[in-house]
């Protein structure tokens, strides 16, 4: 009995969607096998905007997809909807460049605006420039949130050791509590539930305005931008007595700790945060 099993016609056939972003298809030859390959995607001015590929060449085809991105903010969390997602690039003209061993090949990628959205070039030109620098706020939050949380560490364990030595003890306290007032400008106090709806604290904040700046496409609003000044402000305000207390604070207590025949409690210093990471406020 013919039960209709031959019979498909009703049946949905899918497949995966093909990726979103521009395709980069390259071929490897037999000379260039296990020589170092990278992948950069460089605006006209030759500017890097995003390395996409690093690897050893092997055999054959390769695919790769940029999906017309900057590099992320870094982040501490582990949960991918928290993570922020770079910037997408502004439609220009870009370059590939493809570098194998000491061989580089190029090959020209226009970028277009989707058809189907509507943003004038003053408004996207706005957010670009919002979020390059609410971007640069964020990973100079997240540098010096590793600074501040090794510099309370550290001198909060020192602390404890050196309550028997009075006169390094107090240089110990007031590094330790110095430490703390930059954690505390960084990151806030510990509050309850409830003050946290209407308080966010300095890294949470420049975070908070990246990612809802990101999920836009027009140009910010006039409150995006004032808290995005006052993030800017506060920030680079933090940075400039951070500076100076990781690269002289801490290196003179370390010195006074070893020469007192103590030791110091960690490795390493908590690295010194160079100059530039943010644009000066004006």
């Amino acid at each position: 009995v013919d039960r209709g099993l031959k019979n498909f016609g009703h049946s949905y056939w899918t497949a995966e969607n093909p990726p979103r972003g521009a395709i980069i298809d390259y071929w490897i030859g037999d000379s260039a096998v296990g020589s170092a390959v990278t992948v950069d995607i460089l605006d006209r001015r030759g500017n890097l905007v995003r390395r996409i590929d690093e690897s050893s060449a092997e055999r054959g085809t390769r695919r790769i997809v940029w999906d017309l991105r900057h590099e992320a903010p870094p982040s501490d969390s582990d949960s991918f909807r928290r993570k922020p997602n770079g910037r997408f690039v502004m439609p220009d003209e870009y370059e590939v460049r493809l570098t194998v061993g000491e061989r580089v090949h190029t090959s020209p990628l226009t970028v277009r605006m989707d058809p189907a959205v509507q943003v004038a070039n003053r408004d996207r030109r706005a957010l670009e420039s919002t979020l390059t620098l609410q971007a640069q706020l964020v990973t100079a939050a997240y540098h010096a949130g590793k600074a501040v949380d090794a510099s309370v560490e550290q001198t909060q364990a020192l602390l404890e050791a050196m309550n028997e030595n009075a006169s390094l003890g107090r240089e110990t306290r007031a590094a330790a509590e110095e430490a703390g007032r930059l954690k505390v400008a960084l990151r806030g106090e510990p509050l309850g539930i409830a003050q946290q709806e209407t308080y966010l604290p300095l890294a949470d904040l420049v975070l908070r305005l990246y990612r809802t700046t990101e999920s836009w496409t027009g140009s910010p609003g006039d409150e995006k931008r004032r808290l995005t000044r006052a993030a800017h402000r506060d920030l680079e305000k933090l940075l400039t007595e951070l500076r100076p207390f990781l690269s002289d604070t801490l290196p003179a207590l370390k010195r006074s700790v070893e020469a007192a025949g103590s030791t110091w409690p960690a490795d390493e210093l908590p690295a010194a945060l160079p100059d530039g990471m943010v644009p000066a406020y004006r």
